[in-house]
């Protein structure tokens, strides 16, 4: 296997290619956009953006040959990375597509919000995180309890031992999980200005 290229963006035409590319972009890498899955051995690292449905995902990224290569490409032990959607991907079913198996990456599923009118879903805009394992590489130099940018209905169950951080609205919920090298971050970080910019730099330098 060689990798010799920095970062591969996962584009099944689900997600937020544009503002993933140029917050990664603006970092001072180059990320490439790709369509093939048979060059993701080529990169040292992927992220999985996405927004939207997860069975109509799932479905996407299986009819074009992306389930698998990923699953191998995180067998690696390279960093992968998935946002919004895309963490939510990384997990092993959903509520909002009770038939549809997800990449089962990280041990969990995906639940609806059970909000009142004082929550309205979907959660959308600035809420603050808070650490539950701030020794993560991935939180170098950002603070505890800043603000991220969430867009979305469901949200990740999965055992303590792999939140990384949580955020309320209304019951606490996993806002970055981790299992070793996949990473999730139900936020989106490209749209969290200084912060969120970290959080990528921090993932590039992994």
């Amino acid at each position: 296997m060689v990798s010799s290229r920095e970062v591969a963006i996962i584009d099944v035409g689900i997600g937020n290619i544009g503002s993933v590319f140029n917050a990664i972009y603006a970092l001072g890498y180059d990320p490439e956009v790709i369509q093939d899955p048979d060059l993701l051995s080529e990169f040292d690292r992927v992220i999985l953006p996405g927004v939207g449905n997860f069975g109509a995902a799932i479905g996407k990224m299986e009819s074009r040959g992306f389930i698998e290569s990923i699953r191998e490409f995180s067998l690696s032990g390279r960093p992968v990375l998935g946002v919004c959607l895309g963490m939510q991907l990384l997990l092993g079913k959903s509520e909002e597509s009770p038939a549809v198996q997800g990449l089962g990456l990280i041990p969990g599923e995906v639940r609806s919000f059970d909000c009142d009118s004082d929550y309205p879903v979907p959660h959308m805009g600035w809420n603050d995180i808070a650490f539950a394992q701030q020794e993560h590489p991935i939180f170098e130099d950002v603070q505890d309890h800043r603000d991220f940018y969430f867009v979305h209905s469901y949200y990740a169950c999965v055992d303590d031992r792999f939140v990384l951080a949580s955020a309320f609205y209304p019951n606490s919920f996993a806002a970055v999980i981790a299992n070793d090298n996949v990473i999730g971050m139900q936020f989106h970080p490209e749209k969290s200005q200084v912060n969120g910019l970290k959080l990528l730099e921090n993932f590039m330098s992994l």
